[in-house]
């Protein structure tokens, strides 16, 4: 069995990084210029048939007021 000495890093450092990214933004929506309406999303996937993932996803995120 393969264990990385790195992964715990790794995963602090993204945690960081998402709750860094959050905290200074009010509002994260999905492009509606690029993905199209709430109602007809459109969406392109890997060609697989283990994983569905995702090949681009465009997302609008809108910044939080700067504290005074």
């Amino acid at each position: 069995m393969h264990s990385c000495p790195g992964g715990p890093l790794a995963r602090l450092e993204t945690r960081v990084s998402i709750e860094r990214l959050l905290d200074r933004t009010t509002n994260i929506g999905i492009s509606e210029e690029h993905h199209g309406p709430p109602d007809a999303r459109r969406y392109a996937y890997m060609p697989t048939y283990i994983l569905r993932g995702l090949t681009r996803l465009h997302l609008e995120l809108t910044p939080a007021e700067a504290a005074s």
